[in-house]
C-alpha cells in the first residue's frame, strides 16, 4: 500500500473514531467536555495527516 492510500484510510478510521465519541457521548458514557477535548485531538491528527498526504 503507497503512503498517500496508507494516510487517506488512516484519516478515514479517525473520522469513524470521531463518530463513536459522538455515539458514546450520546450513549453517556463519556461527558460532553471529554469528547470535546478528544474531537480537539481528532481534528488536530487529521490536519496532520491531511498536510502528510498532500506533501507525498
Amino acid at each position: 500500500m503507497s503512503k498517500r492510500r496508507r494516510a487517506k484510510s488512516t484519516r478515514r478510521s479517525l473520522f469513524e473514531d470521531a463518530s463513536l465519541l459522538l455515539v458514546f457521548e450520546r450513549l453517556g458514557l463519556l461527558e460532553a467536555a471529554e469528547v470535546d477535548e478528544l474531537m480537539s485531538h481528532c481534528d488536530e491528527a487529521s490536519r496532520k495527516i491531511t498536510n502528510f498526504s498532500r506533501a507525498l
